[in-house]
C-alpha cells in the first residue's frame, strides 16, 4: 500500500514488482486515483505509476493469486473495479471518509505486536508464511499446516500463525483444527469480529453447535445492526446450529434476518425451506425454495426440497415436475427413485414437525420477521443467541450467556431484538 501523503517519492519498479509477493493490495481511493483508473462519472486517464500499479494487482487478483481491498478515504466517485457490499453482492471496499475512520481500520488490519522479534525472525517468518502460501494454492494440505504451525511456534504473539492454520484447515475441512486455530488465535485478539465467525464456523462444521452458537452469538452482539455478506453467513451458520439443539424458530428468525438485509442466497434458502418444512409450514418452505432457484437453477438442495414442498402442500404435479429437473442434475439414482415412489402416496409430512404447546404467547419484533413461540409468560429470552428459555434457568444451555429477557419484562420496557437487534421485543398471544 502506497499512501500519497506519506514524504518522499515512491520507488515505481519495485512497488509493482512487490505487488508479486504480496497476498493482499490495499488500495487507498481518492480522487486522484479515480481519475487514473476511470468510474462512473470520472474520466479515465490511462497512465501513470497509479495505473500501472493497479492493472498488475487487477492482474494478480483475476489469477487467484492476489485480494484487491479498496480504502475509501476522499471523494463522491470509486473506480470501476471497486464497490461496497449491498444486497446479495459482497463488496471489496471499505468506506473510510468519517474522520479517524481509515486508521481504526489499519490498526485493526495490522495489529501491534508484543514484543515485537528482530529482523532475521521476521525474515524467517515471511519465507515460512510464503511456503505455506504456495503449498496451500498447490493442495499440499499437510505440508501447508505444518509450516502454519512453525510460523505460531515462531511468533507466538502474533495472530499471522494460526490464521494460516485456519485458511489451510477450512480449504482441508479440517474443523476441528480450524477450531483450534481460531481459538488461538482469539487469545491474541479477543473479540475480532472475523476470528468469532471463523471459530463459530468451524465449531457448526464439526458438529459442537453449542459452540458454535456462542461464538456466533458474540460476533451478532460485536456487530449490532450489521447487513455485510460475513454477517448474513453467521446469521446462516447461527440458524443451523439453533436448528440442531432444538430451537428452530429462533433458527428462522435469524435466518429470515439475513434474506431481508442481504437478499437471496442459494444456501439460505435452502436452509429455510428446511426449516420452514420442519415447523410444518410447506407453503413457506416452497416459497423459499422457489426464490433460490431462481439464482441457482440446478441447486440440487433446493430442488429436492422443491419436489418435498410441493409434494407436503397436494401438488403433486407441480412436485413431478421438480423432480424431473432434480433427475436431470443429480447423480443419485437412488434419491430420485425414492422420491419417485414417494410421490404415488397421498400428501404428508416428510419431517418429524416441531410440537408447539397449545395456544402460545409469540414474541415478535418491530422491524424484523421474527415470530417465535413460548411456552408462557414465565419463559425468558436470551440476550445473546435468541434461544427460548425456562423459567430459571441462570444461563443459556446454548450459548452459555446469562443475559435473559422475561416475558413479562417487554411491555414495561423496550428491548432489543436478539435476532436483527435494530428494532424491540413485543409478546402476544395467537396468530
Amino acid at each position: 500500500m502506497f499512501d500519497r501523503e506519506m514524504p518522499g517519492e515512491p520507488n515505481v519498479p519495485q512497488l509493482v514488482s512487490r505487488i508479486a509477493d504480496a497476498r493482499v493490495f490495499f488500495a487507498v481511493l481518492d480522487p486522484g486515483y479515480a481519475e487514473r483508473i476511470g468510474g462512473d462519472g470520472v474520466k479515465q486517464t490511462l497512465d501513470g505509476w497509479v495505473f500501472d500499479e493497479h492493472q498488475t494487482a487487477i492482474r494478480f487478483s483475476n489469477a487467484g493469486d492476489l485480494e484487491v481491498v479498496g480504502l475509501w478515504r476522499h471523494g463522491k466517485f470509486l473506480p470501476t473495479s471497486c464497490h461496497e457490499p449491498s444486497p446479495g453482492r459482497r463488496g471489496n471496499t471499505c468506506d473510510v471518509r468519517q474522520a479517524g475512520q481509515l486508521t481504526e481500520v489499519l490498526n485493526r488490519l495490522f495489529p501491534r505486536i508484543k514484543d515485537p522479534p528482530g529482523e532475521n525472525t521476521l525474515v524467517e517468518a515471511r519465507a515460512l508464511l510464503a511456503k505455506s502460501h504456495d503449498d496451500l494454492r498447490a493442495g499440499r494440505y499437510r505440508e501447508a499446516l505444518q509450516r502454519a504451525a512453525q510460523l505460531t511456534t515462531l511468533l507466538p504473539n502474533a495472530v499471522d500463525g494460526p490464521v494460516q492454520m485456519i485458511r489451510v484447515a477450512r480449504r482441508a475441512e479440517w474443523h476441528d483444527v480450524a477450531l483450534d486455530a481460531s481459538e488461538r488465535a482469539l487469545m491474541l485478539a479477543p473479540e475480532h469480529p472475523e476470528l468469532l465467525v471463523a471459530a463459530g464456523n468451524a465449531a457448526a462444521n464439526g458438529g459442537d453447535p453449542h459452540r458454535a452458537i456462542s461464538y456466533l452469538g458474540r460476533f451478532l452482539e460485536t456487530t449490532p445492526e450489521s447487513s455485510d455478506f460475513m454477517t448474513a453467513q453467521a446469521r446462516l451458520a447461527m440458524g443451523s446450529a439453533l436448528d440442531d439443539v432444538h430451537q428452530v424458530f429462533p433458527a428462522i428468525a435469524h435466518c429470515e434476518v439475513a434474506r431481508s438485509e442481504t437478499g437471496v442466497d442459494p444456501n439460505l434458502c435452502q436452509t429455510l425451506a428446511y426449516l420452514y418444512r420442519r415447523i410444518s409450514d410447506p407453503r413457506r418452505a416452497l416459497e423459499a425454495a422457489e426464490e433460490g432457484l431462481k439464482m441457482a437453477p440446478e441447486h440440487i438442495g433446493l430442488l429436492l426440497h422443491a419436489v418435498c414442498a410441493n409434494f407436503e402442500c397436494g401438488r403433486t404435479s407441480e412436485a413431478r415436475s421438480a423432480l424431473r429437473k432434480l433427475e436431470s442434475v443429480s447423480t443419485d439414482s437412488d434419491q430420485v427413485a425414492s422420491l419417485t415412489r414417494l410421490l404415488d402416496l397421498p400428501p404428508r409430512s416428510l419431517l418429524q414437525p416441531v410440537e408447539l404447546t397449545p395456544n402460545p404467547f409469540w414474541v415478535t419484533c418491530s422491524k424484523c420477521p421474527a415470530h417465535v413461540p413460548a411456552r408462557s409468560l414465565s419463559s425468558l429470552i436470551c440476550a445473546r443467541c435468541g434461544s427460548v428459555l425456562e423459567d430459571g434457568q441462570r444461563a443459556c444451555p446454548n450459548c452459555a450467556s446469562t443475559g435473559r429477557l422475561g416475558l413479562t419484562m417487554l411491555d414495561e420496557a423496550q428491548w432489543k431484538c436478539p435476532y436483527c437487534r435494530a428494532g424491540f421485543l413485543e409478546v402476544g398471544q395467537g396468530r
